[in-house]
């Protein structure tokens, strides 16, 4: 008669103890939602978790390594497969009001 429990999922980075939600929220809240990495800092703050600047970049470094750089090769091998390259390069104005 015991509780038994499953095992927890492989960590993004290793002996660290931030799961991979969070490594999503810091990466989507800094590149979707243009929120700095010390105004994030001082959020996580007030919900008392001490998450330094230098740790988000290393977390965002690790998402980097892990989902960034492996798209980005699979979508360079596929274009250079293609005979023909081409790209929309028409001009568009911005209206600043």
């Amino acid at each position: 008669h015991a509780v038994k429990t499953a095992e927890a999922p492989a960590a993004l980075i290793e002996r660290c103890k931030y799961e991979p939600s969070v490594y999503a929220h810091i990466a989507v809240a800094k590149y979707s939602d243009h929120l700095p990495l010390h105004r994030q800092s001082e959020i996580f703050k007030r919900y008392g978790i001490d998450l330094p600047k230098s740790t988000m970049w290393d977390m965002l470094r690790r998402v980097d390594e892990l989902v960034t750089q492996p798209v980005l090769a699979q979508m360079r091998t596929a274009i250079l497969l293609e005979e023909i390259i081409q790209s929309d390069e028409t001009p568009v104005t911005v209206r600043l009001e």
